[in-house]
């Protein structure tokens, strides 16, 4: 296998360079930016073209890699090897195009598109001692970028030499890009990732290799691409532990996606919530993915859409419009959320085209169960207004106590609860209202001084109306 014998090459380099275990984060504490010391690098990266299958595939791959190169960290080191096409009658050795040094970027995307050297000049065989004294001079962890075309038969099994540097746990990172190969050559490409504790992408067109290079180049774990309208701007994420929630719970670690719509973070290994708001929009409208896994096989990726569709949640109480409290789940298991506050007048939810289940809590009584209204379609271009009603009625309860009017506690149930959804004190000149949705209720009155009760059931309440439960007849005192 050709890329056996590439990466064969690289391990030893690296295994010789790199003395020391890095150091593990603790996932009891929150992620913190490492401090940078003046003129050092904090990224360096190897990047390796593999042209055992032709330099044609390697064509579409220069734009995209050169794009890639621009928006690397300016204090970044790297270096820049090829593996030759072999000739019919012997495997080419590996060339070197750039040094491993500072990052020049010009320089570097010269290197790419010509693939040769910048001054020109053909470009030597690599010297494994002096790449292995560049890199010892750089003191940092190291991401190689491989970039593969396919297989051939040179070369020796990497395996053992990938397993000795997965067992010593040094700071090396491999992440292999399978350009327009097989299915078997992929198996292979994704073996050798796994053994290093790297990632493999497979990349069937320029899209795709677009966007599988600057998964591999980013040293971050976690990526966020937030678009609105279909188009990226700049959100924020907040991440919290999986298990806390986002109501009053403080996020482990915030960054922003930045104008391009695409953010990222390295967090510990476990599993997290993310918040992603747009800071924009009215009704501070956030879309939540629960649940999301960091893990050593792949980078957590997700996607908030704000866009596409538009719902609006009109939400009024005893005919006033209010700012209510609303969820958006989307429906079919995809686990799409969308929280935020309806507005007051209705703030647009931009939400991807599909079939919505809306949760609507009101606000001034929040031991009250939300409105539920399932099976909303939110179509492409199209305005889905739903209305919600927080309308109120009310309770009032008359009652004689050995036939005169006497104070009473009343308890109000939802049919079958055990939990009063309202309690207090009705006065006997003054009887009190209690406010309830529109609905039936089970109404209890307990004369505290002699602790006998007595229970209507079924008592019905419309919006805006006050319903009388009389208990003037059979409650009587002892």
């Amino acid at each position: 296998m050709r890329p056996a014998s590439v990466c064969l090459s690289l391990l030893l380099l690296f295994c010789a360079a790199i003395p020391a275990r890095a150091a593990q984060p603790n996932p009891a504490q929150p992620p913190q930016a490492a401090p940078a010391r003046p003129g050092a690098a904090q990224s360096a990266f190897v990047v390796i073209l593999d042209a055992t299958a032709g330099y044609a595939r390697l064509e579409a791959a220069k734009p995209v890699l050169n794009a890639v190169v621009r928006d690397l960290p300016e204090n970044a080191q790297a270096a820049l090897y090829l593996y030759p096409q072999p000739s019919q009658v012997a495997c080419l050795p590996v060339r070197e195009l750039v040094p491993l040094g500072p990052l020049n970027k010009l320089d570097f995307m010269r290197a790419v598109s010509s693939l040769a050297r910048p001054d020109g000049k053909p470009a030597p065989t690599l010297d494994l001692e002096a790449a292995t004294k560049r890199i010892l001079a750089v003191r940092t962890p190291v991401t190689a970028v491989f970039l593969s075309t396919g297989l051939d038969t040179c070369g020796e099994d990497p395996g053992p030499v990938v397993s000795i540097l997965k067992a010593l746990g040094l700071p090396f990172t491999l992440r292999i890009v399978g350009y327009q190969v097989t299915s078997m050559q992929a198996a292979v490409l994704d073996n050798m990732a796994g053994l290093s504790g790297g990632s493999y992408e497979s990349a069937a067109d320029g899209a795709d290799l677009a966007r599988a290079l600057r998964r591999a180049f980013r040293v971050e774990n976690l990526l966020v691409r937030a678009t609105r309208l279909g188009a990226p701007f700049d959100a924020l994420v907040e991440v919290r532990p999986a298990s806390a929630g986002t109501a009053g719970t403080p996020p482990l670690a915030t960054f922003r996606t930045g104008p391009s719509g695409l953010g990222g973070i390295s967090l510990p290994l476990g599993r997290y919530e993310l918040t992603v708001s747009d800071p924009t929009a009215s009704g501070r409208i956030r879309s939540v993915f629960k649940d999301v896994a960091v893990t050593n096989e792949r980078i957590a990726v997700r996607e908030a859409a704000f866009g596409g569709a538009e719902i609006r949640v009109a939400a009024i109480k005893n005919g006033k419009p209010i700012d209510a409290r609303v969820e958006i789940a989307a429906e079919g298991g995809s686990g799409i959320l969308i929280q935020g506050q309806s507005g007051s007048p209705p703030a647009p939810f931009l939400v991807s085209p599909g079939i919505y289940s809306i949760r609507a809590s009101d606000p001034e009584n929040p031991r009250r169960p939300p409105s539920v209204l399932p099976s909303i379609a939110a179509r492409s271009g199209v305005v889905t207004t739903v209305p919600v009603s927080f309308d109120e009625g009310w309770i009032s309860v008359r009652t004689l106590v050995d036939g005169m009017p006497g104070n009473v506690l009343v308890e109000i149930y939802s049919p079958g609860e055990k939990e009063p959804l309202a309690t207090g004190m009705s006065g006997a000149e003054t009887p009190k209202a209690f406010p309830v949705l529109p609905g039936s209720y089970d109404v209890k009155i307990i004369d505290l001084p002699t602790k006998k009760s007595a229970i209507r059931r079924n008592v019905s309440v419309m919006p805006g109306r006050t319903t009388t439960s009389d208990f003037a007849a059979g409650f009587a005192g002892p």
